[in-house]
């Protein structure tokens, strides 16, 4: 048996495609074709992740042409079909899915990403069976935001504890801080705020010290979300001075998270019975985030019809 090797997993993981790497095969033809020279099929391929190769050629020349639900039906295929996954591929799979799958919560959802879990599954699972701590991080990513969008908030967590440990192993301060964010904002959307609120502290304070002011802007937000939907919100002047000085960074680096200060700025309005304030707050924080491919300014809408309707109600406004 002749058998010819080359490193073709390796350079999967620099995004070769299979077509330009030599095959691994078995030269099995029977005897008498090589002393007669009679007519043969050629040797056998032997490569352990030849099948899953040609999965992910199929996926990526579909993901090239845009046809999003051919890379989705694939990706079942690929798992039902239980082949061996080479680290490359699991690579350059992990790659396309973070282009599929949202990284943004309430998401508008073209296509059902259902079918994907298994797969997202099984790369996280090669990649923490490996120790890869680069494929885990790129595939971790994918994963926890499948689980938020299911609402499987703790498997969530899961995966994102183990994404700031590695951060934390990195000395990478910056992506810690984005990691316990968003650990945290699976706790807010959980409804579990008083347990979110400690994360989204630590967060903000790392950021502040990298010196990350959106960033950080960004998770004080989320923390005063928390302590407004917990009831533990105080109505001074002071903490609407904030919230309009956390709008104002958010704004200006065009964050779509401008939103989350300017909504409960709103909020604040309205219990102040200044409904037309609150109105143009509220057109703000959908104009904020009108491009984010997010649901919130389809739910801000709702409120704001309720602020139409309340104005309305009250009759004429004074300017």
């Amino acid at each position: 048996m002749k058998v010819l090797t080359d490193q073709s997993d390796n350079l999967d993981r620099i995004d070769f495609t299979a077509s330009s790497l030599s095959e691994l095969v078995f030269d099995d033809e029977p005897l008498e074709h090589i002393l007669y020279g009679k007519g043969g099929k050629g040797p056998t391929p032997a490569g352990l992740f030849r099948k899953s190769r040609e999965y992910m050629d199929g996926i990526h020349e579909a993901y090239a042409k845009g046809d999003i639900q051919t890379v989705i039906d694939a990706s079942r295929q690929l798992m039902s079909d239980d082949c061996t996954i080479s680290m490359g591929v699991c690579f350059r799979i992990a790659g396309l899915m973070k282009k599929i799958v949202p990284h943004i919560p309430n998401p508008v959802m073209p296509f059902d990403l259902t079918p994907l879990q298994p797969l997202l599954e099984k790369i996280w699972q090669i990649a923490a069976e490996n120790g890869d701590a680069a494929l885990q991080k790129t595939a971790g990513s994918s994963l926890y935001q499948w689980y938020q969008h299911h609402r499987h908030y703790e498997k969530a967590r899961i995966i994102l504890r183990e994404l700031i440990e590695i951060h934390i192993r990195d000395g990478d301060r910056s992506e810690e801080a984005v990691m316990r964010n968003n650990y945290a904002f699976e706790y807010f959307l959980e409804g579990r705020f008083q347990e979110a609120i400690p994360e989204f502290e630590k967060a903000a304070m790392i950021f502040e010290e990298t010196g990350e002011t959106g960033q950080c802007a960004n998770s004080r937000s989320n923390s005063w979300m928390c302590r407004f939907e917990s009831g533990d919100l105080p109505e001074t002047e002071r903490v609407e001075a904030e919230l309009r000085r956390l709008a104002e960074i958010l704004e200006h680096r065009k964050y779509w998270q401008a939103r989350k200060p300017l909504i409960l700025l709103a909020r604040i309005a309205e219990r102040h019975s200044r409904i037309k304030e609150a109105i143009s707050l509220v057109r703000q924080a959908m104009e904020a985030c009108r491009h984010a491919n997010t649901r919130y300014p389809e739910m801000d809408g709702e409120y704001l019809a309720y602020l139409i309707a309340l104005q309305t109600d009250a009759g004429p406004v004074t300017e």
